[in-house]
């Protein structure tokens, strides 16, 4: 954060900075974006990790431990906090040789393959769901918690393609 301060504060009047773009939402094509300097992604990395390691539901107080709601948040928060590693190690490995072309060709993959394959693994698998639902329903009670509801039978497919916990 000192570091994104120091920029922002100190060296917003060089030339490099000042043909910058420092918009968030919408970053411009032709210019480099502020936000996605190699420091300012470390920085910021290290600002939410810090926030993370301050926050966690085990030192907080009795009020925040009874609550439904944030230990499950911030589990989910830190989740996603430690898959979006992934990009940022990518980021570091585009700066070798060997392997850059790897590291640069991920976010095509992901965008190109795995979303439509995504898309169609979950119709595939909404559509075996609802025809075994259907399929079980004469002879599943509704307290069976494999075919007893909609969800069940989705967990189960999940575990019968992901294999048991």
């Amino acid at each position: 954060a000192l570091l994104v301060a120091l920029f922002l504060l100190c060296a917003k009047d060089e030339q490099w900075f000042k043909h910058m773009d420092f918009s968030i939402l919408s970053p411009a094509t032709n210019k480099i974006n502020f936000w996605h300097l190699l420091a300012v992604r470390n920085a910021q990395e290290l600002m939410f990790m810090v926030l993370l390691a301050l926050l966690p539901p085990w030192y907080a107080g009795n009020h925040v431990r009874q609550s439904r709601f944030y230990a499950p948040v911030w589990h989910a928060i830190a989740g996603i906090w430690f898959l979006s590693g992934i990009s940022f190690f990518c980021s570091y490995l585009e700066l070798f040789k060997s392997t850059s072309a790897l590291a640069l060709a991920i976010p095509e993959v992901a965008r190109r393959d795995m979303i439509p394959f995504f898309a169609l693994f979950i119709v595939i698998y909404l559509s075996c769901g609802v025809a075994l639902r259907i399929s079980v329903l004469p002879s599943a009670s509704s307290s069976d918690p494999s075919f007893g509801s909609f969800w069940g039978v989705l967990k189960t497919l999940e575990e019968a393609t992901h294999g048991p916990d």
